[in-house]
């Protein structure tokens, strides 16, 4: 138990640590967009979708970067909700080391998702990272570390650390379009049959200053999901929609 709370104050501390941004440093603003899909079909099937989100950053030149992403979806099939779950992501990092490609990370995210039975499962935890690129054209890196994950699935409570892995990259090929992908992959270090993958990519094409057209494509795998008879291994979605940025 006392370890728990040792890494939580670890981890708050990081967190803290990212957040005193100095007075001499030039800060951007944050730049915030939200989104939105919708499908709908019929002949054998009917289905109808919706995916929506939100998304803010900010980051100065040289050392605090900042994101947060609160994401959902909903969808039903022949009048039965087939998919239900909304989730955020937040981090702050901070740059060090001569060469600024260096970063520390401190991550937090929580997941409520209805068709899995997962009442929440929340993620927090100290990361480090390198940036293999870092200009305005291209932005890839690569991060890791512990998380301490909570999770409640019907009546079960679990409480347990898990390894974090994850890649981003983020291409401005032209000045109307953008081409970028990542991947998470995070395991219960106690059992390392315990784990979760996850990948997700887009192509952002911009119609306008405000208005920007997404094809988004994300698959996510539990080796060992919840029990139950429709609880699959694998999710794989595709979606188009709009975002807007403000």
């Amino acid at each position: 138990m006392k370890s728990k709370f040792y890494f939580i104050g670890a981890v708050c501390v990081l967190i803290a640590w990212c957040t005193l941004a100095e007075e001499d440093e030039k800060s951007r603003d944050w730049i915030a967009s939200i989104y939105t899909g919708l499908d709908y079909a019929t002949g054998n099937t009917e289905e109808k979708a919706y995916k929506y989100g939100a998304d803010f950053e900010k980051k100065n030149d040289s050392v605090y970067r900042y994101k947060l992403k609160i994401a959902g979806k909903y969808r039903k099939t022949e009048g039965d909700v087939s998919d239900s779950k909304i989730e955020a992501d937040g981090e702050a990092r901070r740059i060090f080391g001569a060469t600024k490609r260096w970063f520390a990370l401190g991550t937090l995210s929580a997941l409520h998702d209805d068709i899995k039975d997962i009442n929440y499962r929340v993620k927090l935890g100290p990361n480090v990272g390198y940036y293999l690129k870092d200009t305005e054209e291209l932005v890839a890196d690569v991060s890791t570390g512990l998380l301490y994950v909570r999770e409640k699935s019907l009546d079960t409570v679990e409480d347990y650390l898990a390894w974090r892995l994850a890649q981003w990259f983020d291409w401005h090929f032209s000045e109307t379009a953008r081409w970028w992908f990542g991947t998470e992959f995070f395991t219960d270090i106690s059992n390392f049959d315990d784990y979760n993958f996850r990948f997700f990519t887009a192509v952002e094409s911009r119609i306008n200053s405000h208005f920007t057209l997404i094809v988004a494509l994300e698959d996510t795998y539990a080796n060992r999901p919840e029990e139950g008879d429709d609880i699959e291994k694998n999710d794989l979605e595709i979606s188009v929609g709009l975002r807007y940025t403000f």
